[in-house]
């Protein structure tokens, strides 16, 4: 049996001389070769390098420019503010009157250089007065969007409707006299004006009101029990929450991406309170001023990729041996990677199988060039013989998020490193033999080690403790008994005397 130390011995030199005589007999050493052209990117014209795009491509581009290459994320951020004070002012215009329904218009419903302004006088022994108890005016105008906003998200409102308001004294409250000299009393709830603003789309087949002001007791005039409230000077109407008014915005959007409507309204509610024939006269209704603005930022979708891809070409030869494989790049970031997007990365693929342990995440990225990895990529196992071999570097976003400004990804020193040996034909052989030689060397000296350098009783105490272990079911281990052992012990001396003997008895 070859004890452990000499078969040791024998496989350091193996190991050794394995190598010096492939070294020695092969006609041909190992080289590297790149396997790619325009690493650097320098190519403009009929460049190598192919651009694949995929998903919302609104969000994505790639280019190749001053030796780079270029993943290039389209974020956006816009603010509209076309909307500001008197209405058809400089700052406002393409207001237009327009009919609420069925409604009939006030007496007096005009743009001027106050606002939109309403003078309405009611007189119900006039003839028609009584269907004028109820008029109404909206004051319209159509707001156009540059981008398709189905692209944005809504990330802050703002909304600002000012108003002043001066009627006479004959409009009724809650708190004026009605105790009348001719005919009942028929107050409910008075007279009101209510002053509002609504967002709908352009056909206005929905609306909905964001702000609004109902009076109570203007026009109360009951002293000294009442003081007169005859007047509101300038004021704001009660809004909905910003969030509320994002939602809105939000909502009529969804029905024409890039348009919708505002409108402003005054409605006046006469109630016939008065049985000798009511009168409520409305001096001056005005809304002064309407401020709208919004900021919208852009939504980058998940699941968008952006490539650059080149097809290496084959690494063919019956005599040619893959030995390994490198792949590495360098990359940048011109500006700090959103943490929205934790998950987005960068990526490369070969013969389009994804290399896993290739990913790295962009929140890593710096402003500065790094390599990829250290040392580079091993990719001997997707290398294949007689196969074009495909080099595919992809930016790939899994997250949905919203971005404020474009931002770019830089990419470059493309390495793609393949070792070879190449061997004459006649001497292939004997690569194969050197290779299946260590091989079965390795095989050798694993069952040694672990199995027949121990005598065969200690093996089958050693199997015997394996199965104890897995809780196997065991057979008896058989032993000689103590009676035979000692037998065996003395036949073997009793045979050494007698050989000793008969050489003695040789040499007499």
């Amino acid at each position: 049996m070859v004890k452990k130390k000499n078969l040791g011995i024998i496989a350091l030199i193996l190991a050794l001389v394995i190598p010096v005589f492939i070294f020695i007999f092969l006609p041909e050493e190992p080289y590297s070769q790149a396997w790619i052209e325009d690493p650097s990117f320098d190519v403009l014209v009929d460049s190598p390098w192919n651009i694949e795009k995929d998903g919302d491509l609104t969000d994505i581009n790639a280019s190749i420019v001053a030796g780079q290459a270029k993943f290039e994320i389209l974020g956006d951020r816009k603010t509209y503010s076309g909307l500001t004070g008197t209405p058809n002012s400089s700052t406002s215009l393409g207001w237009k009157r327009v009919r609420n329904g069925n409604f009939l218009f006030p007496d007096t419903a005009i743009i001027d250089n106050r606002g939109c302004f309403v003078y309405h006088y009611l007189d119900e022994n006039a003839a028609g007065g009584q269907v004028r108890n109820y008029p109404s005016v909206h004051w319209s105008k159509n707001i156009s969007l540059p981008v398709e906003m189905k692209d944005y998200v809504i990330t802050s409102a703002y909304i600002d409707v000012i108003f002043n308001a001066s009627v006479d004294a004959n409009v009724d409250t809650p708190n004026d006299n009605y105790t009348l000299p001719v005919g009942p009393d028929q107050f409910a709830i008075g007279d009101d004006v209510t002053f509002y603003v609504e967002l709908s789309d352009l056909e206005n087949s929905f609306s909905y009101r964001i702000g609004e002001f109902k009076s109570e007791y203007l026009g109360q005039s009951n002293p000294p029990l009442f003081p007169d409230i005859l007047n509101i000077t300038d004021r704001k109407l009660n809004f909905v929450s910003e969030s509320d008014l994002i939602a809105t915005l939000t909502s009529v959007l969804e029905v024409d991406n890039h348009n919708f409507t505002i409108t402003l309204g005054i409605d006046i509610y006469c109630e016939d309170n008065d049985g000798s024939g009511d009168h409520d006269e409305w001096d001056e209704l005005i809304i002064k001023s309407c401020d709208l603005n919004f900021t919208y930022e852009k939504k980058i979708d998940q699941f968008s990729k952006i490539s650059f891809t080149q097809e290496a070409g084959k690494i063919t030869g019956d005599n040619v041996l893959i030995v390994g494989g490198f792949m590495n790049f360098n990359y940048s970031i011109d500006q700090e990677w959103p943490s929205s997007a934790p998950l987005s990365e960068i990526r490369f693929y070969i013969n389009d199988k994804l290399y896993e342990e290739g990913t790295i995440l962009l929140t890593s990225a710096s402003t500065s060039f790094q390599e990829a990895k250290i040392g580079g990529f091993d990719i001997t196992s997707f290398l294949e013989k007689d196969v074009n071999t495909t080099v595919s570097i992809q930016l790939f976003l899994k997250d949905n998020f919203e971005f404020n400004q474009s931002l770019i990804v830089f990419l470059d020193e493309v390495s793609f490193i393949v070792e070879i040996i190449e061997v004459a034909e006649d001497m292939s052989w004997l690569v194969y033999t050197l290779i299946g030689s260590i091989l079965i060397l390795g095989v050798v000296i694993t069952l040694y080690n672990k199995i027949f350098q121990y005598p065969k009783l200690v093996r089958k105490i050693r199997s015997l403790k394996k199965k104890i272990k897995k809780g196997k079911k065991l057979k008896p281990l058989s032993l000689s008994s103590h009676d035979d052992l000692i037998k065996n012990q003395v036949q073997k001396r009793m045979t050494i005397i007698e050989m000793q003997n008969d050489k003695e008895s040789s040499l007499k």
